[in-house]
């Protein structure tokens, strides 16, 4: 008795303990340093939140950081808070995330250095915590958002302090040190939160007997395709239509790195998205190369570039989710292996095939 009692407790430990690192956030540990975060308060008044009375009360959002409307930061700043899970028809689409954007003062849409965007991953009771990223000097204007800016409920034009935004929130940040350029790698970026601890732990149980970049590319590569045999990590691709109704109808967006790990299931953005989560905590360089096969947009596909020696000259393909569809040659869907055939990974799956997503074809961090 006294056995099943203490198997028990063990259960609940090990399952409390779980659960916290799947939303627990760190600071990049390269990235981190004695004088990072917040420096100096600017403007201590509350940040702007937009509603018709700009009221926190009246917000589907609430910070609870110390975040004020102007903040003087290096490298980072701490963001946590709480989403108001209303029950509306919008809830029934949600996506258990919330959503920062910096944006420089000398914005750019098309200039990738110019914004950027962070992914939280909130808990049962809606709570978010972790780090935001500059990689430039200046103004950033930060803004939060519930859902995507084009799904997001309408703001019905509200204009405050220079914003003119769906977000739930705004505020500014003055940067005075930016991330080193050697270090922007690291980084979270859209739907990648590489600084979630659970997809760190992983990371560093998978590649811990790797002696070098090839092997601990090789070691998550493989993790994606197979899972672990000592426990139940199985990931499975299913049809992105059966997958994205459960959560919006956009399957780019269905989860974040950290969620596909606990959810076991997503299309070829997650499986790109969680490679990418958990080769950047292993220190490795990581792209995202995506595209569609024609200007309807209703065929695309998701997979990376990763370069083992540090230099970014060369940049090699790695495609986690079709090498999980197609187990019996997932070495020809990774140019980490004598295998790897380019033949066959430009080819295979025709018409819908590597060879065909050449439109609007983008490769970023």
């Amino acid at each position: 008795m006294k056995k099943l009692l203490f198997l028990a407790l063990l259960i609940i430990s090990i399952s409390c303990s779980y659960n916290n690192v799947e939303y627990e956030e760190v600071i990049i540990p390269q990235i981190e340093t004695s004088n990072g975060g917040l420096i100096k308060i600017i403007d201590d008044r509350s940040v702007t939140y937009f509603n018709k009375k700009n009221s926190k009360e009246k917000s589907d959002i609430i910070l609870t950081s110390d975040t004020y409307l102007k903040q003087n930061v290096n490298r980072y700043l701490k963001i946590s808070g709480k989403v108001i899970k209303k029950t509306n028809a919008q809830n029934k689409n949600f996506y258990n995330s919330v959503i920062i954007e910096a944006r420089h003062n000398s914005y750019n849409e098309y200039q990738k250095e110019t914004h950027d965007y962070f992914f939280l991953p909130l808990d049962k009771e809606g709570n978010f915590n972790g780090y935001i990223y500059f990689r430039l000097k200046g103004l950033y204007k930060v803004y939060i958002y519930k859902f995507y800016d084009y799904i997001n409920y309408k703001s019905n034009g509200f204009v405050d302090n220079g914003f003119n935004t769906t977000a739930n929130i705004g505020f500014y940040t003055e940067v005075s040190e930016n991330v080193p350029k050697d270090l922007i790698f690291l980084i979270p970026t859209k739907n990648v939160n590489c600084g979630n601890k659970l997809v760190r732990n992983l990371a560093t149980d998978i590649t811990k007997n790797a002696k070098n970049n090839l092997e601990k590319t090789q070691k998550i590569y493989e993790f994606l395709v197979f899972g672990k045999d000592d426990t139940n990590t199985k990931f499975h691709f299913p049809n992105c239509k059966s997958i994205s109704r459960k959560k919006l109808p956009d399957y780019f967006n269905t989860f974040i790195a950290s969620q596909m790990l606990s959810n076991k299931e997503g299309v070829c953005h997650d499986f790109a998205e969680l490679f990418a989560a958990l080769a950047r905590s292993a220190g490795l360089k990581v792209k995202k190369i995506s595209g569609y096969t024609n200007e309807t947009k209703k065929v695309a596909h998701l997979w990376n570039l990763v370069d083992l020696t540090g230099d970014e000259k060369n940049w090699i393909n790695i495609d986690a989710s079709w090498g999980n569809m197609d187990k019996k040659n997932y070495k020809k869907w990774a140019e980490i292996y004598p295998e790897f055939d380019i033949t066959y990974f430009n080819n295979v799956f025709g018409p819908d095939n590597h060879k065909s997503f050449n439109y609007e074809k983008v490769i970023e961090y």
